[in-house]
């Protein structure tokens, strides 16, 4: 079992996390193991998709620790905690609330808050942020997570919201740790149409891409 900083490590290792949003239960596993397999094996289940801490459950006992499973889009305490009891190895807000940071660390699970403005993320950091989440990304672009960045180069920032694999080399360029994709990433449309290699296929690219942005 891997450490809570040997986690968090390997998600900057990796730069990339998979938002996933399923309305199939059949499909969870593939879609998964398809990401898992392009490299992509930082993967969050969003709360707005139905029965997502049951998919986190399930996905926690198939993959175990091949697989960081994490909640996404957790607006508050109870959903952090059922969330975290399922399983989750993270927990990820749209959001800066601190109180649902302060649960995730006493749980012992990363907490990836989201913040924009420069005073968001120093709060979000202090208040025991393991990486702060800069949502929405786009349409503010690179150039506004590296003047963010500048001042606050100790904070790790996720860029999410927009994130494409056309522009993923520039979030890494501006001081991004790391980047987030949802539809651009595990398309629901490839999901329903069982077309899992080309979510290999992109999953492998971004990783790809991420790789190569920082000259690894």
């Amino acid at each position: 079992m891997r450490s809570l900083q040997e986690k968090l490590r390997h998600f900057f290792d990796v730069g990339v996390m998979a938002i996933v949003r399923i309305d199939s239960a059949d499909a969870v596993e593939p879609t998964i193991d398809a990401l898992a397999q392009g490299g992509v094996d930082v993967i969050e289940i969003s709360l707005v998709t139905p029965h997502a801490v049951d998919y986190i459950a399930r996905i926690h006992e198939r993959f175990g620790d091949a697989v960081m499973i994490g909640a996404g889009t957790v607006l508050d305490e109870p959903s952090a905690r059922a969330a975290i009891l399922a399983g989750a190895d993270f927990i990820v807000s749209p959001v800066l609330r601190t109180e649902v940071i302060a649960l995730t660390r006493r749980y012992g699970r990363l907490s990836f808050p989201g913040a924009y403005t420069p005073s968001e993320v120093l709060l979000a950091w202090e208040s025991g942020g393991d990486a702060v989440k800069l949502f929405p990304a786009m349409p503010s672009g690179p150039e506004y997570l590296k003047a963010v960045n500048a001042p606050m180069k100790q904070i790790p920032l996720v860029a999410v919201g927009g994130v494409t694999l056309e522009n993923l080399p520039g979030w890494f360029k501006a001081g991004a740790v790391g980047v987030a994709g949802a539809t651009n990433l595990a398309n629901p449309e490839l999901v329903r149409a069982g077309r899992f290699d080309e979510i290999t296929r992109t999953a492998a690219a971004w990783v790809r891409a991420a790789q190569e942005a920082r000259g690894r």
